[in-house]
């Protein structure tokens, strides 16, 4: 279980089973919670194509 891009789905957790494109459309803070809160201890779960959008979301986030 690596390198999941765009179009695989989530294989557990709150999105199980749902396509990361839509979840990232919906919860893209919810992608970014999971690789920075280390909950997949694997650092190539995501595909390099993923680690681009997931830093633009923090970069766009509001601070609290």
């Amino acid at each position: 279980m690596s390198n999941l891009g765009l179009l695989d789905k989530l294989p557990f957790g709150k999105y199980k089973g749902q396509v990361i494109q839509d979840v990232y459309r919906g919860d893209a803070a919810y992608l970014v919670w999971m690789r920075n809160a280390k909950v997949i201890e694997q650092p190539t779960f995501f595909a390099a194509e993923m680690h681009p959008l997931l830093d633009d979301t923090i970069k766009k986030s509001k601070p609290l």
